[in-house]
């Protein structure tokens, strides 16, 4: 995330800065493992600390102010405390995102007292949309306006779908009436869509591709409150692609070359997979068969096509089946682990 909040600071810098006021841009996340460093994020200092509230449970929370080798200028502020700091993105995630969500409104607070004017947050992935938005609706209450913009990789119809009493859990009352039906109509009797709420309440909304952009809106048409202004507000970003036209043949070309000898493949039609390896999406499975079947075929093209898979994470079945396709034609296939700068 490091590299994503590096751009947004560079645009912003590039677009709106001036000699005269210095922009500040942070990434906020729960510690996950990392709240005494590991590997290239080391800690600086303890920036804040403060006592949240979830249901009858009280909770000291530290903010610590970290930094990434990798990329030293983007200030990093890991939200540690219990179930935050474990390592595991996906244990005890209702925890996690409660307990987020309590303390963003709390460092925010941090950064006003701090004479660091917040006029932008950016939430990244349904994870972080009850933190943000209460972010949001705290200052809303006093009269400032902090626009959200809510980046959605994908939709999870089922993952992403809580019981409404986790809203009087994080006691999202403190900031606006729950009894709003907004983000409640679709799911079921009780329940509630966190993505619906992140695009009921986001000022912007951005997809990861122009086709997925139709797919985000489809799904908020089961929210007939979401449809006012959700087709006027959503756009869309390439995935992982810092630009999606006007390219530099002759960078592309003296970078294709150099990646190859690197990963000691000679030349030939690179055909390349970069994302997540995860089964819930179906894709990843259904293209490794085809890879299989493609090169099992030994037509003459097949010996000149490369086929590079770069991922993030993965599930184990998919990533032994992978390894398995590169020991089976380590000519033609290459896995490679993490992402590509």
């Amino acid at each position: 995330m490091g590299v994503i909040v590096r751009d947004i600071y560079r645009n912003i810098q590039e677009k709106y800065g001036n000699t005269t006021e210095k922009i500040y841009v942070s990434l906020a996340m729960p510690a996950q493992g990392l709240q005494n460093g590991y590997k290239n994020i080391s800690i600086l200092k303890k920036e804040t600390e403060f006592d949240v509230e979830l249901g009858d449970r009280k909770q000291h929370i530290d903010v610590r102010l970290a930094s990434d080798s990798l990329n030293p200028d983007i200030p990093i502020h890991l939200i540690c405390g219990a179930e935050l700091n474990d390592w595991q993105c996906y244990a005890s995630l209702p925890q996690k995102i409660a307990l987020f969500a309590r303390a963003i409104p709390m460092f925010i607070d941090h950064l006003f007292w701090n004479h660091h004017s917040v006029d932008l947050i950016h939430i990244n992935d349904w994870h972080c949309v009850p933190a943000g938005v209460m972010g949001k609706l705290k200052y809303a209450k006093q009269g400032k306006k902090i626009p959200v913009l809510y980046t959605i990789h994908r939709v999870g119809e089922k993952e992403a779908v809580y019981d409404v009493h986790f809203l009087n859990w994080i006691k999202f009352y403190e900031y606006e009436n729950i009894s709003k039906a907004a983000y409640f109509s679709g799911s079921g009797w009780g329940k509630f869509s966190i993505e619906a709420l992140g695009c009921y309440y986001a000022d912007k909304v951005n997809t990861v591709s122009k086709s997925y952009m139709s797919d985000v809106l489809n799904f908020m048409g089961k929210f007939p409150q979401n449809q006012q202004d959700m087709k006027n507000k959503t756009t869309y970003i390439f995935n992982g692609i810092e630009k999606f036209h006007n390219f530099h043949v002759g960078e592309k070309k003296t970078g294709r070359k150099n990646f190859l000898n690197k990963n000691n493949l000679s030349n030939g039609i690179l055909i390349s997979f970069v994302g997540r390896f995860d089964g819930r999406q179906g894709k990843p499975g259904v293209l490794l068969q085809a890879i299989e079947k493609f090169f099992e075929k030994n037509h003459t093209i097949t010996k000149d096509v490369r086929f590079i898979i770069k991922y993030s994470g993965g599930d184990e079945s998919l990533l032994n089946y992978a390894n398995y396709l590169q020991s089976k034609f380590p000519e033609n296939v290459k896995i490679l682990k993490g992402w590509i700068e």
